[in-house]
């Protein structure tokens, strides 16, 4: 009988995260440079909709 793989229970698997990060070494700065656009996506995502009723509320005349 084959042995099962059992989960950590980790939310970060770090044996999983070790052998992606050594397919990913010949494009280390691009991977950097995704995971950093990647947060900054998630923050200005809501703001988005703010600077539209700012730009219609301040410089859009009425009528």
């Amino acid at each position: 009988m084959e042995k099962e793989k059992v989960s950590s229970g980790n939310i970060i698997d770090f044996k999983v995260l070790k052998r992606i990060m050594q397919f990913v070494k010949p494009y280390k700065g691009r991977f950097y440079f995704v995971i950093v656009l990647t947060f900054l996506l998630g923050i200005l995502t809501p703001i988005r909709p703010l600077l539209i009723q700012y730009t219609l509320d301040a410089h859009v005349q009425y009528g």
